[in-house]
């Protein structure tokens, strides 16, 4: 399958564009190969908690996989807590167990290797305040496990919502994605 087209790229007078992406639109391939050369990263929603335990699901399209490929185009998967509707309760029992913590840290690394992404985006909703400190803790641990290889990491982050410290989750990340 050849695609013309290649991704931006970026540098000190151009933007980062992040594309998101979803498997369950029939228009988000047709979206993708049409805005391709605009999108400097791929933002797939791909990765789901599958529990509290660490333990996630992976829908990677292997089709989508060669599209960015060809066009140059590193994939960052998103990893999201929205299972039959926001898991809040998942995310609070796995901050707060360093086990599943370890697990997820492990997992997410795992499935990065495998696949050759670039990284992963952390898609964390409905994080409750009690877990602010929980979640840099995660942040900081996944980031210890990640750069050492190179992996991106970034972070979706709902603007206003005090159980996210901002400030110190972008020193950790290397970007930070806000949900307004």
């Amino acid at each position: 399958m050849l695609h013309p087209k290649t991704a931006a790229r970026m540098g000190d007078d151009k933007p980062v564009v992040f594309g998101f992406y979803v498997n369950w639109d029939p228009a988000a391939i047709v979206s993708l190969r049409f805005h391709l050369g605009h999108l400097t990263h791929l933002v797939p929603e791909w990765f789901t908690l599958a529990n509290s335990k660490g333990d996630m699901n992976d829908e990677s399209d292997r089709t989508v996989i060669q599209i960015a490929q060809q066009g140059k185009l590193p994939i960052i998967a998103l990893l999201t807590n929205f299972r039959h509707g926001w898991q809040g309760g998942d995310v609070h029992k796995l901050l707060n167990d360093s086990a599943a913590r370890e697990n997820l840290i492990d997992n997410i690394h795992a499935n990065l290797a495998e696949h050759k992404f670039a990284g992963v985006n952390i898609d964390f909703e409905q994080v409750v305040d009690k877990d602010r400190e929980a979640l840099i803790r995660f942040m900081r641990d996944l980031r210890a496990k990640l750069k050492p290889e190179g992996f991106l990491l970034t972070q979706s982050v709902p603007v206003g919502d005090s159980a996210y410290d901002l400030k110190r989750l972008a020193e950790i990340n290397d970007f930070l994605v806000p949900i307004v």
